[in-house]
């Protein structure tokens, strides 16, 4: 294991950060590894690794003082949606790991370390796409069984202004039948569900 003083980022995930986050993204990874140590000593864990192959968060194994248990630690620039996501995995009783800690001043959660943790790429890429997809259209009937907790997001119905991205590169009467349907179909909130991003 490395000091965090001196850990050495994947260059993917560093030009992703530098990508989508501009400055901020640069002065961030610059301060990421302060910002472990904090988080360490506000939670009490050990840093152990981070996780290979990182792309637009930080995530890392890390391990509580407290009682040896390794947990999973999250966490990106002030600009991400990382909070939403903690506060979405917060609303499901079964099929997503626990959360231990948020901090959304830090914009940092420690959540359960789940094994063996294979994600489901890793079916695609030899080949077993359907079980992959079996394996995603059972979870999201788990986590629609499972809602429990309410916090607020964005309605399905908000992102209709996104098609409009597509002005130009489509006729604009699909374009319009397009939004037109959309609004319909996102109208009758009664039996809204949490869906992830």
């Amino acid at each position: 294991m490395k000091p965090q003083s001196t850990m050495q980022l994947q260059p993917t995930f560093v030009s992703n950060i530098h990508a989508v986050y501009g400055e901020a993204g640069k002065t961030w990874l610059k301060q990421l590894p302060a910002h472990l140590d904090n988080l360490s000593k506000l939670w009490g864990f050990r840093f152990i690794h981070p996780i290979p192959n990182l792309t637009y968060n930080f995530i890392a194994l890390v391990e509580l003082n407290s009682n040896h248990e390794k947990v999973i630690l999250k966490t990106a620039p002030k600009e991400s949606l990382i909070i939403s996501e903690a506060h979405w995995l917060q609303c499901f009783k079964k099929s997503t790991p626990k959360i231990y800690c948020v901090d959304e001043e830090k914009t940092a959660f420690l959540m359960e370390y789940i094994q063996p943790g294979k994600p489901l790429k890793t079916l695609v890429q030899t080949g077993q796409d359907e079980t992959a997809t079996r394996v995603i259209c059972q979870t999201i009937l788990n986590l629609q069984s499972g809602q429990e907790k309410v916090f607020s997001f964005k309605h399905l119905s908000e992102l209709v202004k996104d098609l409009s991205h597509l002005k130009g590169h489509i006729d604009n009467h699909l374009l319009s039948k397009a939004e037109a349907l959309f609004r319909d179909l996102t109208a009758d909130r009664s039996q809204d569900v949490i869906l992830h991003g």
